[in-house]
């Protein structure tokens, strides 16, 4: 059976090919189509292989749409979690801003080609969002 799964926070190519690698692991369940541009996954699995499927969504970094009749709790939880991580980083602003800390960080007026090149290497294997 063909399912379709809503998938958030995929950004490029590269997100769509880790959630790929992860669910291929998975027997008796092929990739019909991944699609950062709608957000969505079609996977051809019985129902009883589905939560692992979503599973391995999770484990590359993404969230899925809840199963029917969890929707309030993830919400909600959603919603607490993306409030703890904003005041979490407005502390971290205020105490930067508090007790200048930018100081500590050694300026680089003079940055070459190939230590920026290699920075930028570094950003782009670490995290698809470092790059764009």
């Amino acid at each position: 059976m063909s399912h379709t799964i809503h998938i958030y926070g995929m950004h490029c190519k590269a997100c769509e090919m880790l959630i790929k690698q992860n669910v291929e692991e998975i027997k008796d369940c092929t990739i019909e189509s991944v699609s950062f541009k709608s957000g969505t996954m079609r996977v051809k699995c019985n129902d009883a292989i589905l939560p692992a499927v979503r599973s391995a969504i999770h484990e590359a970094g993404y969230t899925t749409t809840p199963p029917k009749g969890d929707t309030n709790k993830q919400t909600a939880d959603a919603i607490v979690g993306k409030f703890a991580r904003l005041l979490v980083a407005g502390v971290l602003i205020w105490i930067i801003m508090k007790t200048d800390v930018s100081s500590l960080i050694p300026a680089y007026e003079n940055l070459t080609f190939s230590v920026a090149f290699l920075v930028g290497l570094v950003a782009s294997i670490s995290t698809c969002l470092a790059v764009t």
